[in-house]
């Protein structure tokens, strides 16, 4: 509270211009900055600019010279020149504060009853208290035109201390009874431009902006054009999401500057004041007029003016420390904490979270810088001090130099923090007339100065819903971590929202015509911009494992807040509307499905997991627009108890792959078998019932098996196996390996009733194994074709009979050699002719006797050369005529005894000459017996016996020769010898008989 001791002070002036300004009349000012240029600018009035205004000055002869004037002279609301408004200033207080807007009272009396509130609320007014001394100026002095001269500025005249504002309340007091010389009392509330603020409420949204810009933007689209921004580090960090919801935008931009460590104060210059923005103490700028103040102790009757006059020195216990802590799911292993420490005697201050924007941003560097900011607010009460002064141009955020006091630590640099004034020109309040004091505290220049986190953050304690939203033609948008943008119905300001451009004004449109005509073409436009990636909570969320449904462009989903932030939301579910309506309601409510929708512009493709719970008629739906791919690393049980499994692929393939891992373990099955550790096999086991697998189509289809290693294994414990081949190929083809068919007991036929066998071996064996039994191959009609391109073919029978049967022709083509070895005797029938043709030699290798046995004619017919070389000895025996015929040279030649013996006639005949020669030869027939020759005849030999038993003819064309040691002729009947040259016997003994 101000003092009410007596003090004689010098006399003071107090004067009040008010602006009279008609909106309609005032002039836009441009920016004076180029980052506000970007925003429009609402018109506002400017002062200093063709006003129309009243001029009062305060003091008893001012108010002698009001009731002077006649009452008629009214001031009427259009503001006319001629009729001045005349308001006399009887007191004035006010209180000052940095980072908090200031408010002062006028007091003040009219001889006008009825002036019209709506020329006073809302303009600009100026309050000057002009420090010269009038003590020995007349006290009957009139109102001279320089005293309704504008007044200089506070910088150009330091003797005179401004108070510039707007009113924001206006009020009729009491009016005086006609011996109180019939005045009304008035009394304004006047505040800065800023606090206007207090009445504009806004939702909106802010993204990739430092704060330092969306207080500017803020403070210009209010009219708050006067700014001074000392800042250089404090605010300058974009924020990527800022947000201000239900909040009137006093409260936002002071939270703001709050939040960031930016403090403000005003300098009132006549006409306006500036909100200078700051953050460091050489922010502080001297105080005009009173860089240094001297301080004297009060005493009673001396005059003070420009004096501190008492004086208060304070020190608190503050905090010691404050702590932070936040979380960043970015960094989700990091601990994010800060300690910062200060010099109070306090505890440690933690909270949590530690940081106010969007959860993107935390991070380390950032929370150390808030965690000094608020060790620093809370040192700020620390060292301060309360005083009386007689300085009116005191104000808050400016440094004076104190000096006089009896502690001499108390004389040093100070910065004031908040200032009460109080002037009077009536008496009062312990002052004399005209005269002004006020009560201040400061403190030390050395301690920075931050404000504490005063203005809350307003929460959002339930949920709300938004629209899912995203680039044009996109259906899905989302990052790394599933998270989405929306649109909340409350943000009507973004582009490409219809209320959003309804709310534009004319003059937004002229100036942003092509962005608007943008717009209105695409209502999407900056739509994957409507907000910050909005992380959505799913019922599980692991390391590459979990839950994830991403909602989609043009979904309604829910959303929450953490810790009712609104910058920090987060999406906790979807919501159906009328645009997106849910599947199967209300005809069948029992359904439930999880239902998603191809993707793009897939309005009727989809995949589904549905459930109907309907009784009797309970079912579990699945459908794949597409593929369907199952992984189990484990075991898969498909368990029906009553029905069947149907799989019906309507086009494609059916491919089953078992890899046979070798880390499988046994298993066991729902019904209690248990199941060895699996290798790779397949196995269907078909406890009752049969097995039918067909392949159905107009088109060719195809039963394929592929084993890459291993075994195929088919056993049918009891019954057949039929495999029924309508129309079409049977194909097997192996190969490597071997091919087994093993039948224990029973039959194996395979029938063709029309077509062809063929089996192909590329490489490799073919073996039939009957271990015991017969082989049968029955061709009714139509041919058996055997090809062996490269290799052998064997037949071996250890044991029995090997049998072929032909009822029609067996030709068998060999184009090389033709082995054929019997280990017994060998039989060939033949009921038919035999024809044997040798296109080259042939050579016969007899081990024992050769007999053949003809029952018709032989003829043996060589072209060429034909060579009898017998070892032993040559027996030709004929029950009829033997004829040995030449047309050259026969030559019969043996090295031991020849015999020549005939049933019936033998002929040995010639074209040439003949020789027979043996080391004995034999010569008999049953009939005649003719040796001719064409040329000579000559026998050869130890001994010669030719016997006849009816006619014996020797004959040579040329001449007969006969010799031998010993030689018999004989003939029953008739022996003719004879050669057309000469006949010669020659032997050691001859018989001719």
């Amino acid at each position: 509270m101000v003092s009410t001791t007596l003090l004689h002070q010098k006399p003071i002036s107090l004067k009040i211009d008010i602006d009279y300004q008609h909106e309609e009349q005032s002039t836009p000012v441009d920016s004076p900055s180029q980052d506000l240029q970007d925003t429009p600018l609402k018109p506002e009035r400017r002062l200093g600019e063709q006003r129309k205004k009243t001029s009062i000055k305060g003091g008893v002869e001012e108010r002698r010279q009001m009731d002077r004037r006649s009452s008629s002279s009214q001031v009427s609301s259009s503001g006319d020149e001629d009729n001045a408004r005349h308001l006399v200033l009887q007191e004035f207080h006010g209180i000052e504060t940095i980072s908090e807007p200031f408010e002062y009272t006028a007091l003040m009396i009219s001889d006008d009853p009825t002036i019209d509130f709506s020329d006073m609320v809302g303009k600009t007014v100026t309050i000057s208290i002009d420090c010269h001394d009038k003590r020995s100026s007349s006290s009957k002095e009139e109102v001279t035109p320089q005293d309704l001269e504008e007044p200089s500025s506070q910088t150009a005249d330091p003797t005179i201390r401004y108070f510039n504002g707007v009113i924001g309340e206006f009020t009729q007091l009491h009016t005086a009874h006609k011996g109180d010389d019939n005045v009304t009392y008035y009394e304004a509330k006047i505040y800065p431009l800023f606090w206007m603020l207090k009445f504009t409420q806004d939702c909106r949204i802010f993204q990739n902006q430092s704060a330092v810009d969306i207080i500017k933007q803020v403070l210009r689209e209010n009219g708050v054009i006067d700014i001074e921004d000392k800042t250089k580090r404090c605010g300058r960090t974009p924020r990527e999401y800022c947000v201000q919801y239900n909040e009137n935008s006093f409260d936002f931009v002071s939270r703001l500057l709050e939040e960031e460590g930016i403090f403000y104060y005003f300098k009132h210059e006549h006409g306006q004041h500036t909100l200078i923005l700051a953050e460091a103490p050489s922010d502080h700028e001297d105080c005009p007029g009173a860089k240094t103040a001297d301080f004297e102790k009060a005493v009673a009757g001396v005059d003070y003016f420009n004096k501190l006059i008492t004086c208060k020195v304070l020190e608190r216990v503050v905090p010691k420390s404050h702590a932070l802590v936040d979380y960043n799911f970015t960094t989700a292993s990091t601990k994010l904490s800060s300690l910062s420490n200060g010099t109070g005697l306090g505890g440690k201050v933690y909270a949590y979270p530690g940081l106010f924007d969007h959860e993107d941003l935390p991070k380390q560097g950032k929370l150390e810088t808030i965690s000094t900011i608020r060790i620093q607010a809370d040192e700020l009460p620390s060292k301060s001090i309360d005083a009386t002064s007689t300085i009116p141009f005191f104000a808050p955020g400016f440094k004076f130099q104190m000096k006089g006091h009896t502690r001499k630590d108390v004389n040093k640099l100070y910065v004031l923090h908040t200032v009460i004034h109080e002037a009077n020109i009536t008496g009062g309040l312990g002052l004399h007339d005209n005269h002004y004091r006020n009560q201040f505290t400061a403190f030390p220049f050395s301690i920075p100065y931050k404000s504490r986190l005063k203005t809350p953050k307003p929460k959002i304690h339930s949920t709300q819903t938004a629209r899912v939203t995203g680039p044009k033609n996109e259906e899905i948008w989302t990052d790394q971590y599933g998270r989405i943008k929306v649109r909340f119905h409350w943000d009507i300001q973004s582009k490409g929202t219809e209320v959003g451009k309804a709310i534009q004004t004319d003059e937004d449109l002229q100036d942003n015509q092509p962005e608007t005509q943008d717009s209105q073409g695409d209502n999407t436009k900056d739509e994957q911009d409507s907000s910050c990636w909005v992380r959505v909570a799913e019922g599980w969320a692991g390391n590459n494992w979990g839950i994830l449904f991403t909602p989609r462009v043009g979904m309604e989903v829910v959303v929450t807040f953490l810790e009712g932030n609104p910058d920090r939301p987060l999406v906790i579910g979807t919501v159906y509307n009328s645009n997106n309506m849910p599947p199967y309601l209300p005809e069948q409510p029992t359904k439930s499905t999880i239902k998603s929708r191809s993707t793009k512009k897939g309005p009727d493709g989809f995949n589904e997991l549905r459930f109907e719970d309907l009784k009797e008629s309970e079912e579990v739906f699945f459908h794949s627009q597409k593929d369907l791919t199952i992984r189990v690393n484990e075991t898969v049980n498909d368990w029906i108890k009553r029905g069947s499994y149907w799989w019906w692929i309507d086009r494609g393939n059916r491919e089953v792959v078992l890899a046979g891992e070798d880390d499988s373990v046994p298993k066991t099955t729902p019904k209690g078998q248990d199941l060895p550790a699996g290798k790779g096999d397949d196995n269907l086991t078909l406890l009752k019932g049969s097995r039918t697998m067909q392949l159905k189509g107009e088109n060719d289809a195809n039963y394929n098996v592929l084993i890459n290693h291993g075994d195929r294994y088919l056993e049918i414990e009891e019954g057949s196996n039929l495999e029924l081949l309508n129309k079409g190929d049977y194909f097997i083809q192996q190969k490597e390996g071997n091919s087994d068919h093993l039948i224990e007991k029973g039959d194996a036929t395979l029938t063709l009733e029309k077509g062809n066998h063929h089996t192909r071996l590329t490489e490799g064996n073919k073996t039939v194994d009957i271990a015991k039994g017969d082989h049968s191959l029955v061709i009714k009609e139509g041919n058996d074709f055997k090809e062996i391109t490269s290799g052998d073919v064997t037949l071996l029978v250890p044991s029995g009979l090997y049998f072929e049967q032909i009822s029609g022709n067996y030709t068998t083509i060999i184009g090389g050699s033709l082995m054929l070895e019997v280990a017994e005797a060998e039989a060939i029938t033949i009921s038919g002719d035999q024809t044997v043709n040798l296109k080259a030699n042939q050579t016969v290798n007899v081990t024992g006797n050769v007999q053949e046995t003809i029952n018709g004619n032989y003829t043996l017919k060589i072209d060429g050369n034909f060579d009898i070389v017998v070892g032993g000895t040559v027996s030709i025996h004929s029950t009829g005529a033997t004829t040995l015929k030449s047309d050259a040279t026969v030559t019969i030649e043996s090295g031991a005894a020849m015999t020549l013996q005939s049933g019936a006639s033998t002929t040995i005949s010639a074209e040439g000459a003949k020789t027979v020669t043996a080391a004995s030869i034999s010569i008999s027939s049953e009939g005649t017996t003719t040796l001719e020759s064409a040329g000579e005849t000559t026998v050869n030999a130890a001994e010669v016996n030719v016997m006849a038993e009816t006619e014996l003819i020797l004959e040579g064309a040329a001449s007969v020769l006969m010799t031998g040691a010993t030689v018999t002729i004989a003939g029953e009947a008739t022996a003719t010898m004879g050669g057309e040259a000469s006949t010669q016997i020659t032997g050691a003994a001859i018989t001719l008989a």
